[in-house]
């Protein structure tokens, strides 16, 4: 056995240690955080859309008809616009398709301001996006109790 071999084999060092591959630094982070940005942004209006979905498919009685409204036009802001829920129920596919770019943009101004920090991780991003998720949130209901109360409809 040669002398590089034996030296080896009684060597007690352990081998250099690599990085954890879910660590790939500052700017992996915050380029992910930018690509994937407006993606997650589908996250909140989607789960909001499902609630609205189960309300409107397990609720009985007109509490359940207004929970599935108000989280309808907060999930899917379109469908103010097209005049939700007096309009002709045939533009609320198109008007709910049409809330995807707006939530895309939201998710893509979400990643931006987010990776305008320092050391950016989703934590940032989900404070962003919340903010201007509750945003629309409250323009969107706030526009259905105006509408309510200016035709004179009792919501409960």
């Amino acid at each position: 056995m040669s002398d590089q071999a034996i030296d080896s084999a009684n060597s007690t060092e352990a081998p250099a240690a690599q990085p954890a591959p879910e660590f790939r630094g500052l700017r992996w982070h915050r380029a992910r955080v930018r690509r994937l940005g407006p993606l997650y942004g589908l996250a909140l209006p989607t789960a909001t859309g499902l609630i609205a979905v189960a309300a409107l498919v397990f609720g009985q009685g007109r509490t359940a008809a207004v929970l599935a409204l108000l989280t309808g036009v907060v999930a899917a802001p379109g469908l103010l616009v097209v005049g939700a829920p007096i309009a002709d129920q045939g533009t609320y596919p198109l008007a709910i398709v049409g809330s995807v770019p707006f939530w895309l943009l939201l998710g893509w101004a979400a990643s931006r301001r987010a990776a305008r920090h320092p050391i950016t991780a989703w934590r940032e991003f989900w404070m962003e996006m919340g903010l201007l998720y509750i945003s629309v949130g409250i323009g969107a209901v706030g526009g259905v109790l105006i509408a309510a109360v200016r035709l004179g409809e009792r919501l409960f």
